[in-house]
């Protein structure tokens, strides 16, 4: 979903507003880019379109006003009218779009994006199908579930109906597991006592998934369990628990990260970099900079990586000077700094773009990463691009 017109798919709790008493030291966590130092207090009430950047996910929700600033949250109004709100927590920026407060328009947006009728009639008769599969109860159940998962997605009450009857006790657990995350996107109630016994489940598959739920919802609960499969050997359950750890910010799982940042499968170890940079403190950034003083090679620039996620001004110099001109480091170095609107990383990202190149996987997917980060950034892309096969 676009992450520009639904910010309150993600925002899905309701924040009781309070008072600005107080909220000037609580809010100061918030970085306030393009403000020319400007802090949320300074921006609430005014005319200015800010852009927030959500922690973790690194969406962006365009075009908001902020009207009014909390101790723990602030408030934003959206062009259509509507107000909501988000936690300190849940923010990594705040910015202004234009650079200039009061002097920037909203983002204008593509009118493609409305359905045409050809595609509205394909979606209906998706949603058709999806319906007569559900209700055909000669398939597979894993199928029925799939089929009410599409059906909750597009707001339709029975997809949500048969996905919680899924996650009633005595359900089989593998499908009890995978039901509740498609009921965790749909906007449905998760059951804390369901995600326990995933977790503990004998069956990789549905450990991870569950992991991946504790990691969504955020149930102190959760934490023994995801602790328990950091300890595991297993490599496939590893980095959903780590990275429900990372959004959770459980910092008992920090030694068994800093051991996985140096494993020699990529998936662990990037996994085990994201949640060492949501964790942060000062037991990781001292175990990172002493990896960034003495290390080489991948594992060096994964704890770099990290200090830069921190906010870390000599890892963001590493980064510029050292990483983006790296044949090994440069093509990732440009999507990080690309996307926190370094001029320099864009450039090379619209090198990459007007260069021909192989249109094989590996080079199509770092295409569409190029181009969201300069999206992200703001920077314009080449027109008229296309592939020279």
């Amino acid at each position: 979903m676009n992450a520009d017109f639904s910010p309150l798919v993600r925002v899905a709790i309701a924040i009781a507003l309070c008072t600005c008493i107080g909220a000037t030291t609580a809010s100061a966590q918030i970085t306030v880019v393009n403000g020319r130092g400007a802090t949320l207090e300074d921006l609430a009430g005014t005319d200015s379109y800010v852009t927030v950047v959500l922690r973790g996910s690194r969406a962006r929700d365009r075009n908001l006003k902020v009207i009014k600033v909390g101790k723990d949250h602030f408030s934003v109004r959206l062009l259509s009218g509507d107000r909501f709100s988000y936690l300190f927590a849940q923010v990594h920026e705040v910015r202004v779009q234009g650079g200039l407060i009061g002097s920037e328009g909203p983002v204008q947006t593509s009118d493609t994006l409305a359905l045409r009728p050809e595609e509205k009639e394909a979606v209906g008769s998706a949603v058709r199908r999806a319906k007569e599969i559900l209700s055909d109860r000669q398939l597979p159940l894993g199928v029925r579930m799939r089929a009410a998962a599409v059906l909750a997605a597009g707001d339709q009450g029975e997809g949500l109906q048969a996905l919680a009857a899924l996650t009633t006790k005595g359900s089989d657990l593998p499908v009890a597991i995978e039901a509740t995350l498609h009921l965790y996107i749909a906007g449905g109630r998760v059951n804390p006592e369901l995600v326990l016994d995933g977790l503990a489940s004998g069956n990789r598959k549905t450990r991870s998934t569950a992991a991946r739920i504790a990691g969504l919802v955020g149930d102190p609960r959760f934490e023994d369990g995801l602790i328990r499969i950091l300890g595991d050997i297993t490599i496939e359950t590893f980095p959903d628990a780590a990275r429900a750890c990372g959004r959770m910010k459980i910092e008992k799982g920090v030694p068994h990260l800093l051991r996985a940042i140096a494993s020699l499968n990529d998936q662990k170890a990037e996994s085990a970099v994201f949640a060492l940079s949501e964790i942060g403190g000062d037991e990781v950034r001292d175990a990172m900079r002493e990896i960034v003083n003495t290390g080489e090679g991948i594992v060096w620039y994964r704890a770099v990586k990290v200090l830069y996620a921190m906010g870390d001004e000599e890892a963001g110099q590493i980064m510029r000077k050292q990483c983006l001109s790296s044949p090994a480091f440069g093509r990732e170095t440009a999507i990080i700094l690309a996307k926190d609107d370094d001029w320099d990383a864009a450039l090379y990202l619209r090198e990459y773009m007007t260069e021909r190149r192989d249109p094989n996987r590996e080079n199509l997917i770092y295409r569409a990463q190029a181009a969201a980060a300069l999206v992200q950034s703001g920077v314009d892309m080449v027109d008229g691009e296309t592939w020279d096969t």
